[in-house]
């Protein structure tokens, strides 16, 4: 194609897309609203990823440093797409910066945000400050500073891990399952109890989805090798008994 491929979106799909295109010798334009690449797994600040292992910040990192220095792909961070016209082959997007660009094709690689979990006000997030999201617990441990409790810096002794927050439920009109949080909540689970041994780890499940080629090995191996407990049940509401929860 003699035109660039205009990618909007620079996660880790939109660069994994601009440096497929680059090998076989295709020109493409990376189109992210925010100021660096990466995505949610380096703008949330993630840990380890399932299932390589590798911390966010190198596997995501030497992704954009591939593309960032590849010729054949012009990134243009800090602006959006406000109109977007044209057919196969001819496209024509203008971006919030004024500017255009005329693409042969779009792959749209938008990402994705995280449930508010104050659409949840029965499980205390934003009322009682040790009640935290799985992305605040990534940044802790991502950070090198580890797990603790906000309200006072303590190192917990029990924590309880809460699965299908914002899916499955037609309250708040999300009857689909996540598909991710069982193994991502297994793979934290694993790296609380690697990094505080002495602490009770338990989850709290209305069903256990770990289906996939990798996904069921979590589900044992924290069980069998980290000691995590698992319990089949749907909290009603999470209340304060002092420094418990």
């Amino acid at each position: 194609m003699n035109q660039p491929i205009l990618i909007v979106g620079g996660g880790p799909a939109g660069l994994a897309a601009a440096h497929s295109l680059a090998r076989v010798g295709q020109k493409s334009v990376l189109v992210e609203k925010e100021d660096r690449l990466g995505g949610a797994p380096i703008l949330s600040g993630y840990a380890k990823l399932v299932p390589s292992g590798e911390w966010a910040k190198d596997a995501i990192g030497g992704m954009v440093d591939r593309v960032e220095k590849e010729p054949l792909v012009e990134v243009r961070k800090g602006v959006r797409v406000d109109a977007f016209d044209g057919s196969p082959g001819k496209f024509s997007a203008t971006l919030s910066d004024g500017s255009t660009v005329e693409a042969g094709a779009t792959i749209l690689t938008t990402g994705f945000t995280h449930f508010d979990s104050l659409n949840k006000p029965e499980w205390g997030f934003g009322l009682f400050p040790d009640v935290v999201t799985t992305t605040q617990v990534e940044q802790m441990i991502s950070s090198g500073k580890g797990v603790r409790c906000p309200s006072d810096g303590r190192k917990p002794q029990r924590v309880a891990i809460l699965l299908c927050v914002g899916s499955r439920d037609r309250q708040i009109g999300r009857e689909w399952c996540s598909k991710i949080c069982c193994t991502v909540s297994a793979n934290m689970a694993m790296e609380i109890r690697e990094e505080l041994p002495d602490c009770h780890v338990y989850i709290y499940y209305m069903d256990i989805r770990t289906f996939g080629l990798y996904e069921t090995k979590y589900y044992w191996k924290s069980q069998e090798e980290f000691k995590v407990k698992y319990i089949k049940a749907r909290i009603a509401e999470v209340t304060s008994n002092g420094e418990k929860l």
